[in-house]
């Protein structure tokens, strides 16, 4: 079992870590990073293809911003990652995949924050995205203008995002699975007493 993480600062922005026992953080072992300062200055987010052949990471450098997708020779392992394509983005947050590759969900970190789904022509290539099908204005529900990092529920009927502005994980129901526009904010938790300014979060 992996974990792997972006950084915000630093030449290797991604790492890679084992568990030692699936699932327990106290077991994790730091496998190898990978330095993607040709592409950024700074990493919001990182996700992968469920066959971990495919790596992809936001950020930016420069004044620009980016989405940079990379093809790993061996899956899982990002010390064979190799730059498979890219698009320009507004300023990034995280990301995320409907599980068929068909759509990818992004998070414009701005003011507000905005999350957009993009329907790609093809599965994975986010080089073939169609214009925004629908958006959803984080900001307004939660009140909270610092939300980096989000996730979904495996069918697509919920999404769930971490505030670091107020120290609080969201939880939405989609109206639609995996249809953004039929987001409702459903319930609040709040987590600053565990962990102070949260940005990501993975189910």
């Amino acid at each position: 079992l992996k974990l792997y993480s972006s950084n915000i600062f630093g030449s290797n922005q991604i790492k890679e870590y084992t568990f030692l026992n699936p699932w327990n953080v106290d077991t994790i072992v730091f496998e190898r990073e990978l330095d993607v300062s040709v592409d950024f200055s700074y990493c919001t987010g990182v996700e992968f293809k469920p066959d971990g052949t495919v790596m992809y990471v936001t950020g930016g450098q420069s004044g620009s911003y980016k989405l940079v997708a990379y093809d790993l020779s061996i899956a899982w392992d990002i010390s064979t990652a190799t730059k498979w394509n890219q698009i320009s983005t507004t300023n990034p947050g995280g990301l995320r995949f409907k599980p068929d590759g068909t759509i990818f969900y992004f998070l414009e970190a701005d003011s507000p924050d905005i999350v957009k789904q993009y329907p790609l022509g093809t599965a994975w290539d986010v080089t073939t995205r169609s214009s925004s099908s629908g958006e959803y204005n984080i900001t307004n529900p939660t009140g909270d203008n610092g939300i980096l990092g989000f996730t979904f529920l495996s069918d697509g009927t919920k999404m769930f995002a971490c505030g670091e502005n107020n120290s609080s994980v969201f939880e939405f129901n989609l109206g639609t699975a995996w249809d953004i526009s039929t987001l409702e904010l459903s319930l609040t938790y709040y987590v600053g007493d565990k962990i102070i300014n949260p940005v990501d979060i993975y189910i």
